[in-house]
């Protein structure tokens, strides 16, 4: 699902994107990127496969005129988070890129807060 689908909508809207000089943008995660302690090998080679297929599909549809991104959020609390992420804060990859850019980024996102609802 994370991997064939993301392929199947962008092939199948290909054409129609390009003539609408559209774009794609992919939610991958920081799991994709590095070892997560709770994401498994599923969810992040599946995440991982999602950002190369990105980088694939850029060049692609460039000649379309189609940028595609990705975009790749940390923690998001929903109801799947529980306490035992409160200690692994600090250790997460996002932790640790905030803390070398000085980024105020060093917390468990929100929904409300990613959401623009």
């Amino acid at each position: 699902m994370n991997f064939f689908a993301p392929l199947a909508l962008a092939r199948g809207f290909a054409t129609a994107l390009g003539k609408a000089k559209g774009a794609v943008v992919n939610i991958t995660s920081i799991a994709g990127h590095s070892i997560h302690p709770f994401a498994g090998s599923a969810y992040s080679t599946s995440k991982a496969a999602l950002s190369a297929l990105t980088r694939e599909l850029a060049v692609e549809f460039a000649q379309l005129g189609v940028k595609v991104n990705a975009v790749a959020p940390g923690e998001i609390e929903t109801a799947m988070i529980g306490e035992e992420y409160e200690s692994l804060i600090r250790v997460f990859p996002c932790s640790a890129w905030a803390r070398r850019r000085r980024s105020p980024v060093r917390s468990i996102s929100s929904a409300r807060a990613t959401s623009p609802m």
